[in-house]
């Protein structure tokens, strides 16, 4: 029998400025994935417990479903960091773990070292230090 796809119970785009839409989708149950890249999209939710952690994935500018696709312009790490606070003021959630794989870990040592508190842990996996 196929594994059922998890329906989000909120998604939508957030405007993070410059002319870029981040898509974002919200899984119940706040565990945050910053995902690989560049021009990855969010990863799958396999390898989480729904049960227990609110899920939130998003697509980074210029990434999968966010738009607009492949621009580069304004798309600079520091952008990407901006946006992950944005859209956790979007959600309303104080903390969150924020779980990053490849290019992801470096956005969460970055996000971590600028909003010291802001996460109530990282999760590295398949680590990419670009700084």
């Amino acid at each position: 029998m196929p594994k059922s796809t998890p329906v989000p119970f909120n998604e939508g785009y957030l405007p993070v400025g410059d002319g870029h839409r981040q898509y974002f989708a919200e899984y119940e149950p706040a565990v945050v994935v910053l995902h690989g890249g560049p021009g990855s999209g969010c990863p799958m939710l396999g390898w989480f417990n729904l049960s227990r952690h609110r899920g939130v994935l998003f697509d980074q500018r210029g990434a999968c479903r966010s738009v607009p696709k492949g621009m580069l312009a304004h798309n600079t790490t520091s952008s990407l960091v901006e946006d992950i606070k944005r859209l956790q003021a979007h959600l309303r959630i104080a903390q969150w773990l924020v779980v990053g794989e490849p290019w992801g870990t470096t956005l969460c040592i970055l996000y971590e070292g600028r909003y010291s508190g802001s996460a109530s842990g990282l999760v590295l996996r398949g680590i990419f230090l670009a700084i």
